[in-house]
């Protein structure tokens, strides 16, 4: 009986140990990953703020295909055509 209450507490606290693990790379992934969202909207909301004021933005760059890199890409676009359209 000793040595299985002694194996149980040793493989609690393995398991333990690994949930921990686990939670404290998960929030550090989930941080991480919300700072890149943060920034590609900051960098969107910019480029939208200096269209809306009569500058045309630089076009922004496009470094991922998930959503995000769409709307870059379909924001570039909309430039594009408005330059084109505003230069006869």
């Amino acid at each position: 009986k000793a040595e299985a209450t002694a194996f149980d507490q040793q493989s609690n606290f393995w398991l333990l140990t690994l949930f921990a693990l686990q939670l404290a790379f998960g929030t550090l992934l989930a941080i991480l990953y919300a700072d890149v969202i943060t920034k590609a909207i900051k960098e969107l909301n910019r480029a939208i703020g200096q269209l809306a004021e009569g500058v045309f933005p630089a076009p922004l760059l496009v470094r991922t295909n998930e959503e995000i890199g769409q709307i870059k890409k379909s924001f570039n676009q909309l430039l594009q055509r408005i330059q084109a359209a505003t230069h006869f």
